[in-house]
């Protein structure tokens, strides 16, 4: 549904013509990226993770309690704490069957690598950096999934595509999984006021040379 949304929002808004959705509403949010608009994700899709917040109310049923697309955290914190829990309680963890959590990095990592548009395209996560609140999550999924954490200025934009600066040069980058929220991903297009961004990001993103998780 929020998938479904989002594609609309960004492109024939449909929702808005059949009169489902204010265009003041729309229009007013300071969440609505405009240069982001009739962009389509090179990937096709503009959500590829979801978090859920849960709760359980006192006559024990689950609610949902909020949702989170921009930059959605907790998997990371979900396996730190499943690691440290295997080693400090490690005799109740192997009778309680606990199902495992690998699977389901393996499989999020495969699909990442999948989005790529070559061999060359590296996937990197993009986070704000080491005072953000989530930053430990983020160096954890990082060395998890072997895969680079960089931040805003590591990168540049050159010829409409995404690199990074290594000491043997700009090497390309084909799946950009993004931490932070949107606004601050380009200080070029989005908020000008950005320290963490990347300027140009928006451009790779329009013409398909990268892939942005979440787009």
């Amino acid at each position: 549904l929020f998938e479904a949304i989002l594609a609309d929002i960004y492109g024939p808004n449909r929702l808005i013509e059949k009169g489902i959705l204010p265009a003041g509403l729309i229009a007013a949010s300071p969440e609505y990226l405009r240069p982001i608009a009739s962009v389509r994700p090179a990937s096709g899709h503009f959500l590829h993770m979801v978090a859920f917040e849960l709760g359980r109310g006192p006559d024990g049923r689950w609610w949902v309690l909020g949702d989170r697309t921009q930059a959605p955290s907790g998997a990371g914190f979900a396996l730190e704490n499943r690691v440290a829990t295997t080693r400090a309680l490690s005799d109740i963890y192997g009778e309680m069957h606990v199902h495992r959590l690998a699977g389901f990095f393996r499989r999020f990592r495969d699909a990442l690598n999948g989005m790529a548009k070559d061999s060359s395209g590296r996937v990197a996560i993009l986070t704000p950096g080491p005072l953000n609140e989530t930053y430990y999550e983020h160096a954890y999924i990082a060395r998890y999934l072997g895969i680079m954490l960089l931040e805003g200025e590591d990168l540049t934009v050159s010829s409409g595509k995404l690199m990074v600066r290594t000491v043997s040069g700009l090497m390309p980058i084909g799946v950009l999984w993004r931490r932070l929220d949107a606004a601050f991903a380009d200080p070029l297009e989005l908020k000008p006021d950005s320290q963490i961004g990347t300027p140009g990001l928006v451009e790779a993103i329009r013409r398909g040379t990268v892939s942005a998780v979440n787009a």
